[in-house]
């Protein structure tokens, strides 16, 4: 408005503006309303965030996956039970299973070997946008 000077911090929303004004600097018979402006971040205490609301040096961060070490430690404990011979021995009877038409088996050693369909399309198809990249950068057009 003319002549008119905004209170610092806040910010005005709404519409259908009008020449005159109230005591409070919002116009007469409008559905404007004072809004407080944003305010800055919260720092959740001396190592939170930042004024940038990113996490502050020295925050904790969350307490991550509580199951995590122990996981660890099951696998450790299976690596070290189980040994390369068992893994081809594992394999020779996936394998045997798949030969005598097990379809579970069969799946799984294609999966294992081949790909899954998608994951082998999209190498083919990466494979030949490579290709194609190659012959243009070599001058060639396709």
């Amino acid at each position: 408005m003319i002549g008119h000077e905004e209170p610092p911090n806040d910010r005005i929303v709404g519409s259908n503006l009008a020449m005159d004004s109230e005591a409070d600097g919002t116009p007469k018979g409008s559905s404007i309303a004072r809004v407080p402006a944003v305010e800055d971040p919260s720092t959740n205490g001396a190592v939170g965030r930042s004024t940038d609301g990113r996490f502050a040096a020295g925050n904790r961060g969350g307490p991550g996956n509580p199951h995590a070490r122990q996981v660890a430690a099951l696998r450790t404990a299976l690596l070290g039970a189980v040994t390369p011979d068992d893994v081809e021995c594992v394999t020779a009877k996936l394998v045997e299973l798949a030969k005598a038409g097990n379809v579970q088996a069969i799946r799984e050693v294609f999966d294992r070997t081949v790909g899954r369909p998608t994951e082998a399309d999209l190498l083919e198809r990466i494979d030949q946008l490579e290709r194609t990249a190659l012959g243009m950068s070599a001058g060639g057009r396709r």
